[in-house]
């Protein structure tokens, strides 16, 4: 993540340059665009660095809602950065103005270059931060892919409108797109069920265990998209009350339900009849 940082900080600052000598406001509103993934990069890569901490007395589940964080702050900038290039792309439609359609074609093809390295080189990484950066740079591309075919028609054509057009069909597509991501990192830091992982199946897999009668207070969350909290009161039968009848059973279910994706994993065990202040949980 930290190359793609400095390559794409350094594409950016030329990108400027570029979009004043072609008069192209596509690559001025590239430009700015790259410098917000520049930004986001270089909060992603600190952020996601700290994710790895292990777990301390002050933060017991350890440190990977950075990395949710790091994903909020990218999802703001694209956000931002997108309704300033609608502004300046509107007033532009409403007054055209020529653009040198040979300049834009050239930094078009360094741009999906740059930017297409950029994705292959996070290809690895998993993190919901990572997945936002990369869907960052992969609009890039896309957006340089629309500002290479716009250039043609600009450079045979003089179709000069066509510069804030790509910008505004630009500018919508990324709101559209990072609306998503924002909507997963809000779902993360409420606390909300993790999409991928069926609740109804989870209670299935428990009470088919013979030993237990019931369940309740299932509690299921996740810290940063991969990594899930699950726990739960199981309700036993009265022929297993001792610890060693138990513990067979415990590793069992927990070794089931991490096979089902659940990192963290907390059974606590009730004997059928006993009282609980969160039987209705």
């Amino acid at each position: 993540m930290g190359r793609a940082f400095l390559i794409n900080f350094s594409f950016a600052i030329l990108e400027l340059f570029g979009g004043f000598w072609t008069n192209s406001v596509a690559i001025l509103s590239d430009a700015l665009h790259d410098f917000g993934d520049s930004l986001a990069l270089g909060i992603a890569w600190g952020l996601e660095r700290y994710a790895d901490k292990g777990r301390t007395k002050k933060y017991s589940f350890g440190h990977k809602r950075y990395s949710v964080l790091g994903a909020l702050i990218t999802a703001s900038i694209l956000v931002l950065g997108s309704l300033g290039i609608l502004w300046a792309a509107i007033a532009r439609f409403m007054a055209p103005e020529a653009s040198n359609g040979l300049g834009m074609l050239g930094f078009a093809i360094l741009g999906m270059l740059v930017n297409g390295w950029a994705v292959f080189s996070l290809k690895d990484s998993d993190s919901l931060n990572a997945k936002a950066v990369r869907l960052h740079l992969l609009e890039d591309v896309m957006g340089w892919l629309i500002v290479f075919v716009g250039s043609l028609g600009i450079y045979f054509f003089e179709w000069y409108w066509l510069d804030p057009l790509m910008s505004i069909v630009l500018a919508l597509y990324i709101l559209y797109n990072v609306s998503k991501t924002l909507g997963q990192t809000f779902e993360i830091f409420l606390q909300a069920t993790p999409a991928n992982i069926d609740t109804d199946e989870i209670k299935a897999f428990l009470l088919a265990e013979p030993a237990v009668l019931d369940l309740h207070d299932l509690h299921l969350w996740t810290m940063d998209g991969q990594s899930h909290i699950f726990s739960v009161h199981l309700v036993v039968d009265q022929a297993h009350q001792q610890l060693e009848d138990l513990l067979p059973i415990k590793a069992k279910l927990e070794a089931g339900l991490k096979e089902k994706g659940l990192s963290h994993v907390t059974l606590a065990f009730e004997l059928e009849g006993s009282p609980c202040s969160l039987a209705d949980c």
